[in-house]
């Protein structure tokens, strides 16, 4: 299952649109100011494309959000999603966020934030070092 989260209904509803057009089956959950699509990944969809524009919407979303709340935003919240399936919001000096936003995309943050959680979850205390021989002796 892919989420899709946005903060501002304008981007959502173009999202909705998007998805809507192209047939694509999606789940909608608004709560608190978030709302989050969900779609099954067992679909025959561009989902290359559902990123691209998800992307895009992201943009403006961020754009729009922050202008609306320009004096409480001092903080950015990256969501997490445990082994569990539980969700949870890690909060990033907006700064640092900004920094790493400039060095990787979207895709990228997820690979790099599902690394760090599968590393604290599993409390795998070994070295790389050992991982790395004991993976070569895996048969």
């Amino acid at each position: 299952m892919l989420e899709y989260v946005f903060f501002d209904s304008g981007p959502a509803g173009q999202f909705t649109d998007y998805l809507q057009k192209h047939t694509v089956v999606f789940e909608e959950k608004s709560e608190d100011e978030m709302i989050t699509f969900k779609v099954d990944e067992d679909q025959d969809v561009d989902f290359d494309a559902i990123e691209e524009i998800y992307d895009d919407l992201l943009e403006e979303n961020e754009r729009l959000y922050t202008k609306e709340h320009k004096d409480e935003f001092h903080s950015v919240g990256v969501l997490v999603t445990l082994s569990s399936g539980d969700q949870v919001q890690a909060e990033i000096s907006p700064n640092i966020m900004n920094k790493v936003m400039s060095a990787l995309n979207a895709d990228e943050l997820a690979m790099f934030i599902d690394a760090i959680t599968s590393a604290v979850e599993s409390k795998d205390s070994r070295s790389m070092c050992e991982r790395h021989r004991d993976s070569k002796n895996i048969i």
